[in-house]
């Protein structure tokens, strides 16, 4: 249960951080917009002063509709997130939307440096959760069929009471008949032997997409960690950058 909660919880901080950056955009679009329709009227009046050729009034136009174009669609994919994170909360649409528009910045996570992860966080993964279930159970099919390749031994027989009649006398008494019973698999010998194989294949093809699986997770870590680190190198670099500027 705790896992599908944090999963949820992902959820829900993905569609928001995805939403907050997608209305971004909207409006990095909203400006160029406007900024290319102002280029556009002046462009389209040089022609006819003699400043320019017709031809850049034609690709100051073009590059006019490209970018209305551009925040068209974006606006569609704010409406398509907005939707996702109504699903999600199950809250009103405007409700949503007073609350979104308290604060339009990104989410600042606060600053943190991973220098080792343990290996129990990987087996936290659902995939890697169920291969155990599956290796699990793969083993304990193996002891199953190894024990059903030997001899076993059960009870049996009965207990009750029975009366005895003889000469206007009559009496009562316990009787039970019981034993053990042996059963040997002689002629099942081939057939048992087969399952134990077919047991032991499958523990070894449960094994193996258990360990491929630990494999493709432990590179997907690393891959996320050396990305980590080059976008704060990154940061560390455009920072001093601007301070340069400044």
């Amino acid at each position: 249960m705790a896992h599908r909660w944090s999963e949820f919880g992902a959820e829900v901080a993905t569609s928001y951080v995805d939403y907050r950056a997608c209305v971004l955009w909207v409006a990095a679009y909203q400006q160029a917009l406007d900024s290319k329709k102002d280029t556009a009227r002046l462009t389209n009046i040089l022609p006819g002063a003699g400043f320019s050729a017709p031809v850049d009034a034609a690709l100051a136009e073009a590059s006019l509709r490209a970018t209305e174009s551009s925040l068209i669609g974006q606006q569609a994919q704010c409406d398509g997130t907005l939707k996702s994170l109504v699903a999600l909360t199950i809250l009103p649409e405007p409700y949503l939307l007073t609350l979104l528009a308290r604060n339009a910045n990104l989410p600042e996570p606060a600053e943190f440096t991973i220098d080792i992860l343990p290996a129990q966080l990987i087996t936290q993964r659902p995939v890697l959760a169920a291969d155990e279930r599956n290796l699990a159970a793969a083993n304990a099919d193996i002891g199953v069929a190894t024990a059903t390749r030997y001899f076993s031994v059960s009870l049996s027989g009965s207990m009750g009471r029975s009366n005895i009649s003889s000469n206007g006398f009559s009496s009562s008494s316990n009787t039970s008949s019981f034993g053990p019973s042996i059963s040997l698999p002689i002629f099942d010998g081939g057939k048992l032997k087969s399952q134990m194989s077919i047991a032991e294949a499958n523990y070894t093809i449960a094994y193996a997409t258990y360990e491929q699986d630990v494999r493709t997770a432990v590179k997907e870590v690393e891959q996320a960690l050396v990305s980590l680190d080059s976008a704060a190198r990154s940061e560390i670099t455009e920072k001093n950058q601007h301070g340069a500027i400044s």
